[in-house]
């Protein structure tokens, strides 16, 4: 439903508009961190205006914190949630979750430790060393089943006020295979994702900072 503006409404919200901009184009530069902005502006674009998202999940540090439990769902169920929803599923990703691979468990709290992209700095936000920080912080890969928890729990406003556009999952595939679901959407318009893909383990893969990584904190 669409809201009527009052003429004091216009005037209060132009001014805040007004006072952006005016920040933006000072020449010691902004005064804040210019990607939260341009993530908060997306979000109010969308109309998506979530007053308590951050009860979602506690940020230390760069990591988001939460935890999602299982359900019991087969694949099939997690595929007709998708559909149902309308979150876009590839090939491989429908064909993933409809695998052997995919182990439905009940009652099972995966508690998740999310990357923000600005964590690494643009020359380490690499795949080799995404593993190793993980590792030396204790945390572990997660699996097929938790991927689809998250994009369940996650909103993609409520990945955007992450700071990030994308949550990268990374599941082991067979030999040296990694297989990566990446969680989100695009900025402009496009409805939810969660899309797999297949790499080499070897494969210095180097990741955008609108990036998030997401692990099993143990």
């Amino acid at each position: 439903m669409n809201n009527i503006i009052s003429s004091n409404q216009y005037r209060d919200i132009d001014g805040k508009l007004f006072e952006i901009k005016r920040q933006l184009r000072q020449q010691s530069g902004y005064p804040f961190e210019a990607n939260d902005l341009e993530n908060f502006l997306q979000c109010a674009v969308e109309g998506s205006f979530y007053k308590n998202v951050g009860n979602k999940w506690i940020e230390e540090d760069k990591i988001c914190y939460f935890s999602v439990t299982s359900k019991g769902w087969t694949g099939k169920r997690w595929v007709e949630f998708f559909t149902s929803t309308g979150v876009e599923i590839g090939p491989l990703t429908k064909g993933l979750i409809l695998s052997d691979k995919f182990k439905p468990t009940k009652g099972i709290t995966y508690k998740i430790a999310v990357f923000r992209g600005d964590f690494f700095l643009d020359t380490t936000r690499m795949l080799s060393n995404i593993f190793n920080t993980a590792e030396s912080k204790e945390f572990d890969i997660l699996n097929i089943e938790a991927a689809c928890l998250m994009r369940e729990y996650l909103k993609d406003a409520d990945i955007r006020m992450m700071g990030i556009n994308w949550v990268i999952v990374l599941v082991l595939g067979d030999l040296n295979n990694i297989i990566e679901f990446s969680i989100g959407t695009n900025p402009i318009g496009n409805h939810p994702k969660i899309i797999a893909s297949s790499m080499n383990f070897e494969e210095e893969i180097k990741y955008f900072p609108n990036c998030g990584f997401g692990f099993n904190n143990r």
